[in-house]
């Protein structure tokens, strides 16, 4: 193979990579997919997939937890679930997801026993920019979402959601996009000059699955 020729192979093969990298891509999120492990130990006011991980391997026993709700935060439904999933597998009943239970979770997910979409929208690059009357609260999802911001001049309450596929209650008030995007950004008005305000942020993608984040506070100028 001369020199020419092997530059022209190189960069087929390379151009080949290139479009499959592409179709992976381009493949929908929406599909059944094996869970992944649980990489941190849990409790009640937990957050994030971990916790849509938990509840999602939870429901697929309708004894363990009945109200099979993933909402990807850990409430008195979740709790009580893992109390069940302990006395089960003779674990002590704790309540929250420490090490021995963890292990216990993990050993099922590898197991490949339970596969189903508990891809709940990552929430990334949270900033808020503020005057002395408004905020604006912006953040990125790694999947379409509709965003929303919830906000208070006292701290926030959430508690857990009520029906399948629904984010928790939370106290405040609320701003929400009409639709769908990975860019995410809501402004907050009439605000008051230097006072603290608590927010936090909700993202629900297409599918359902939401995403929450625990209350933060900024101060205006």
């Amino acid at each position: 193979m001369n020199t020419r020729t092997m530059y022209w192979f190189v960069g087929a093969v390379f151009a080949l990579l290139f479009a499959v990298g592409l179709v992976s891509m381009a493949l929908p999120r929406a599909q059944a997919a094996t869970l992944m492990p649980i990489t941190r130990q849990l409790d009640f006011g937990s957050t994030g997939t971990d916790v849509s991980t938990l509840q999602t391997l939870l429901a697929s026993s309708p004894a363990l937890y009945p109200a099979a709700l993933v909402t990807g935060y850990y409430g008195p439904l979740t709790r009580m679930a893992v109390i069940q999933f302990q006395l089960q597998n003779n674990l002590p009943p704790v309540g929250r997801v420490g090490p021995l239970t963890r292990a216990k979770l993990n050993a099922i997910i590898n197991s490949g026993a339970v596969t189903i979409d508990v891809d709940s929208p990552m929430m990334s690059n949270v900033a808020v920019a503020t005057n002395p009357t408004t905020a604006t609260i912006s953040w990125t999802t790694n999947e379409p979402a509709i965003g929303k911001v919830h906000w208070s001049t006292g701290a926030l309450v959430m508690s857990e959601a009520t029906a399948p596929k629904t984010e928790p209650t939370t106290s405040g008030f609320v701003l929400a996009e009409s639709s769908p995007g990975l860019n995410h950004s809501l402004v907050v008005s009439g605000l008051g000059s230097r006072q603290t305000y608590y927010y936090n942020l909700t993202s629900l993608d297409t599918s359902q699955n939401v995403s929450v984040t625990m209350p933060a506070t900024f101060t205006t100028p």
